[in-house]
């Protein structure tokens, strides 16, 4: 029993030593607490300015130079030079294989073009007349020149000596003439044929 006597008369000691240091916390605090509001009575009282206090809307403008970049850059090159007459793309158009970019004008291309379409005018006439002349050549040979031989020829050599030989011969020479005349034509045509697909090439 005693030394739990003891021990509650030591708590009560340092409860009391405890509420007496409080006590006196509280005293020099409340001194203060005193001592500033008697300064803040003392003190100018400051002006502060006021605005009526209105809704808008935040918003920030910021004006700032760039440049823009392609991510991918590519040169693209005319077969030939000459002037644009159309631009049909601009920066940042985008393009697939088979669009039209531009046109471009050649005046010397266009000159040649027009002489190309001349010769081809000229070559196509002339592949004509060769046709027409060895229609018309043939014709003589087929008809005419190749018939008549054949026939006196058939006769001199049933009946030797009713025919002169003489005009046997200046018929075969007809025949071979106009045979010659005959291939000289298609010759001919050839030719001109063969100009014309190069003219169109």
């Amino acid at each position: 029993m005693k030394p739990d006597s003891k021990r509650i008369s030591g708590c009560g000691a340092m409860a009391a030593l405890f509420s007496i240091l409080v006590s006196m916390a509280i005293g020099c605090s409340s001194s203060r607490v005193q001592a500033s509001g008697a300064e803040t009575t003392e003190a100018i009282v400051p002006t502060v300015g006021i605005t009526t206090v209105t809704l808008k809307p935040i918003e920030r403008q910021l004006t700032v130079s760039s440049e823009l970049v392609p991510f991918q850059e590519i040169d693209v090159y005319a077969k030939e030079s000459g002037y644009i007459t159309d631009l049909r793309v601009d920066y940042g158009t985008r393009v697939k294989k088979g669009d039209l970019m531009a046109v471009l004008e050649i005046p010397e291309l266009q000159q040649l073009i027009a002489q190309d379409e001349a010769a081809i005018r000229a070559y196509t006439d002339q592949v004509k007349h060769a046709e027409n002349e060895l229609k018309r050549i043939r014709a003589q040979y087929e008809n005419i020149a190749h018939p008549y031989f054949t026939r006196l020829k058939g006769v001199a050599d049933k009946q030797p000596g009713l025919i002169a030989q003489q005009e046997v011969d200046d018929a075969q020479g007809k025949d071979l003439a106009a045979a010659a005349a005959v291939d000289s034509s298609e010759s001919t045509l050839l030719t001109a044929q063969s100009q014309l697909e190069q003219a169109k090439a």
